[in-house]
């Protein structure tokens, strides 16, 4: 985990140097200064909820903001396959693996996102996607309509192989579009204020996801779509390593 976050590396070569000056021998520095990584570490693991306003009907974020797998890539400007222009926060969530069948093949297929809600009611999924189609180096030489489908869940929580319901977004190619999928997920009185958790499973190798919103309003438009804030990650907890959202008034992810 050290090896992997610059900033904990550079906070941990930082004490070590202040210690030097301080006169306090090698030994209790690595101690002290493991201490305080060990705070920090445990601080950024915690932090990554996004609150809804109690007036809120809507939650909202970037699709890459999730513990990515096998299955999933989260990809950007200098990434390999790069992002397609116009990703909202220039980068998005490539599904990397051609599944099919009824369900995800595996957990490596899956994404989750941890979400408090403090509205009760029946959210409908919109989610921002691109479809690539021949001629995008995207594509693999297919349609979009061989790039075009993911897995919802049918409710919250970890999902059976009998959970999941298709997905197919339009067969319009290379650009991004917003679409209400089918699916509506509910959240009850008891569910507020408790995180639950929302799966989507990849079907369709090629499919990229940019935004994804659930709101209370099931005829939101484009525009409307994309007038809406992102949740903010409490305590700037860095896109991409966030795992819950909560619905908060009204934030931005960082």
């Amino acid at each position: 985990m050290l090896s992997s976050n610059p900033m904990l590396i550079r906070t941990y070569f930082e004490w070590f140097f202040f210690c030097g000056f301080r006169g306090i021998s090698p030994p209790m520095a690595k101690f002290l200064g493991l201490t305080a990584l060990g705070i920090l570490l445990t601080h950024s693991l915690l932090a990554n909820q996004v609150k809804q306003s109690p007036q809120s009907n809507f939650v909202a974020w970037e699709a890459e903001a999730c513990a990515t797998n096998m299955g999933f890539e989260r990809i950007h400007e200098n990434s390999t396959p790069r992002v397609p222009p116009e990703a909202t926060e220039n980068a998005a969530l490539y599904c990397s693996n051609q599944t099919g069948g009824s369900a995800p093949v595996s957990p490596k297929n899956i994404v989750g996102y941890k979400i408090v809600f403090s509205s009760p009611g029946s959210y409908s999924i919109y989610i921002r996607y691109y479809a690539p189609g021949d001629p995008s180096p995207l594509a693999d030489g297919k349609p979009a309509s061989a790039n075009n489908s993911i897995w919802l869940p049918k409710g919250f929580g970890t999902q059976s192989p009998t959970d999941w319901i298709v997905a197919h977004f339009s067969n319009t190619p290379n650009t991004f579009i917003w679409k209400r999928m089918m699916v509506t997920l509910n959240v009850t009185q008891d569910d507020t204020g408790k995180e639950l958790l929302m799966q989507i499973g990849g079907r369709e190798k090629n499919v990229i996801l940019d935004r994804i919103v659930l709101s209370l309003d099931d005829s939101l438009a484009s525009e409307d779509l994309d007038g809406l804030k992102n949740s903010e990650f409490l305590n700037n907890a860095p896109a991409g390593y966030a795992s819950t959202v909560e619905q908060r008034f009204p934030l931005f992810l960082p």
